[in-house]
Order: C-alpha cells, then sequence, then structure tokens
C-alpha cells in the first residue's frame, strides 16, 4: 500500500517538467521553420535580381539590373526649328538630364523622297548622310549645324532623334524623338517670301584634297591662292562651280581660315564657308559648288530648254576670296 502511493507521487511531480520540455521543443522547431522560410525567401530574391538581365534581354532590352531601374529617370529632349530650307545652315540642339558619367550622342533622321542632310567632319568640312544612320562625326555634345539638301521641288517633312550612349558600358540609357520639320526647297522658300527671281542659295560645296606630302623643313609663311576651274549648268538649271585653293606659300596654313564666293545672281549672293582645315605647302583643295541663278522668259517658249531659262549673262561675276585666320 505504501508502495503504490509513492508511485501516483512521482507520476504526477514528472508531468510538469515533461509538458515544459514539450513546449520548449515546440518552440525551437518553430524558430528553426521561421529562419527556413527567410532563407529560402532570400535566396529566391537573389536568383530572380540575377535574372533580370536575360529576361528583359528577350525583349529587346540589354541593361545591367541597375541601368534599368535607373534609366528611366534619364532624359534627352530635342529641339529642332518647325520648317528649314534647303542648303541653309540650321541648328539642331538637345538636353540630356539625370545622366551619370561620360555619354556620347548620335543623331538620324526619318527618310523623306529626295532628302539628305549635310553634318560636320573635325576637318571642318561637311559630309553627306543618309537617312535612318546614327551619326555624329565631331562628338557634339548639346549643338550641331546642319544643312538640309532637298533634290525635290516643295517641301517634304522629316523629324530627328537623339539618343544617349554611356561610354563606360556601351549602353543606350535614354532617346528622344523630335517633332516634324519641315523642309522647303529653295524654289518653295523664294515663293514664300514672294521672291519673282530664283533663290540665290548655293549647296555647300564637295571636296576633293589632294596632299603635296611636304610636312618637314617649313619656314617662312603660307600663301593661299584661288584658280576658278569651270561653271557648267546642269539638267534642272542650276550651275556648278568648280575651284581650288592652293598652298603655293612655305609655311603650314593653321586650320580655320575660311572663303567666300561671289555668285552670279542678281542681286549677287555671297556664299560663307565654314573653319577648313589646314594646309601644308603644296596641298591643294579642289571645291565643287552648285548654285541656281536668277530665272529669266524666253522670247519664243518653243525654244526654250533647261539653260536659256535662266540669265547667264553675269557668270563672269563669280569669285572667290580667301579669307585667312
Amino acid at each position: 500500500m505504501f508502495t503504490a502511493v509513492l508511485t501516483s507521487h512521482v507520476i504526477r511531480d514528472t508531468l510538469p517538467y515533461m509538458t515544459g520540455f514539450k513546449d520548449s521543443l515546440l518552440r525551437a522547431i518553430a524558430v528553426i521553420g521561421l529562419i527556413a522560410i527567410l532563407v529560402l525567401g532570400a535566396w529566391g530574391i537573389i536568383q530572380l535580381v540575377i535574372g533580370l538581365p536575360g529576361f528583359f534581354a528577350n525583349f529587346g532590352f540589354n541593361a545591367s539590373p541597375s541601368s534599368f531601374f535607373t534609366s528611366s529617370t534619364e532624359k534627352v529632349a530635342v529641339t529642332a526649328p518647325d520648317s528649314v530650307t534647303s542648303d541653309q545652315p540650321f541648328t539642331l540642339s538637345w538636353i540630356h538630364t539625370n545622366g551619370s558619367g561620360n555619354y556620347g550622342y548620335a543623331i538620324s533622321y526619318a527618310c523623306a523622297t529626295g532628302l539628305t542632310f549635310a553634318a560636320p567632319v573635325p576637318t571642318g568640312q561637311m559630309q553627306i548622310v543618309p537617312c535612318n544612320t546614327p551619326f555624329n562625326f565631331t562628338n557634339a555634345t548639346k549643338t550641331m549645324q546642319l544643312i538640309p539638301v532637298l533634290h525635290t521641288k516643295g517641301s517634304v517633312t522629316t523629324s530627328f532623334s537623339i539618343i544617349a550612349n554611356r561610354l563606360v558600358d556601351g549602353t543606350i540609357t535614354a532617346s528622344s524623338t523630335s517633332k516634324s520639320v519641315t523642309v522647303n526647297s529653295a524654289a518653295q522658300a523664294a515663293t514664300a517670301t514672294q521672291t519673282t527671281a530664283r533663290s540665290a542659295t548655293a549647296a555647300y560645296p564637295t571636296t576633293t584634297y589632294t596632299a603635296s606630302g611636304h610636312t618637314s623643313n617649313l619656314y617662312g609663311s603660307a600663301a593661299l591662292v584661288v584658280h576658278v576651274i569651270s561653271i557648267t549648268p546642269t539638267i534642272d538649271g542650276r550651275y556648278v562651280a568648280r575651284f581650288s585653293i592652293q598652298n603655293i606659300g612655305t609655311n603650314l596654313a593653321p586650320a580655320g581660315w575660311t572663303f567666300s564666293a561671289v555668285l552670279p545672281t542678281n542681286p549677287t549672293y555671297t556664299f560663307l564657308s565654314h573653319a577648313q582645315q589646314k594646309m601644308y605647302p603644296g596641298d591643294e583643295i579642289v571645291y565643287t559648288l552648285g548654285f541656281n541663278i536668277p530665272a529669266t522668259s524666253c522670247a519664243n517658249p518653243y525654244y526654250c530648254d533647261a539653260y536659256s531659262r535662266y540669265d547667264t549673262t553675269n557668270l563672269n561675276t563669280f569669285s572667290v576670296t580667301v579669307n585667312a585666320r
């Protein structure tokens, strides 16, 4: 009897300790489970971030996660005139905001029938650029002077696009397209201003450079001379003048000199060039400059051809003058 009672008391005294151990075990299991869930979630987030570039690459994006989330804050705003005239230079400008680091910019224009643009190159000359082709030969960062060349009558519309390229990794971080720009032909512009004669505008000349190879043993001074080679008509009533400028001196003519050409129009029109490249002794540049001349009425319209409709009596007034720095 005494033994049975003693056993009962032992069992009752042990029960509280067993219950406390069970609760502690359950709490430990819960904590371990929570830690496992947090670790698993962190691992999933890391894998998601790592996989973002490949995911967005499938949709045409080529950027790191950081560039994807920051590039949307960068903006490029391009400004262009409402209308421009063929053969007349104008300024295209743009503003890039929220960029970080060094950038390069590329410009392109939308295709239109008969339309091209000339852009500046480091030598100070202009180069024709085809449509939908990115260009920026001088690494311009804010503005660029362009010359529209319209080979048809009337007017056409185009637009300009600018892209900002981050140089450190080659990522395109921002882009913008201008509003529509109307390009008027020279004849269209003359009509708009109620001018009775054809426009006296000259297209920027193309050039052929011939180097003499004389780049050492320089002394004395440079001497730039002009030689008019020819003036010939084109089928559409324009004329093409070819002339050369050569350094016949004994020293280098530094870059930055210009020339002016007095065209045989009525009234006369003076074409002013951009800054030209340096020329060593003996170097020569041949220029081909196109321009319009005033129209005249024919005595017998039946015999009027493309050439006789234009006044060619003052072609001998064509002259070129070199303007040294």
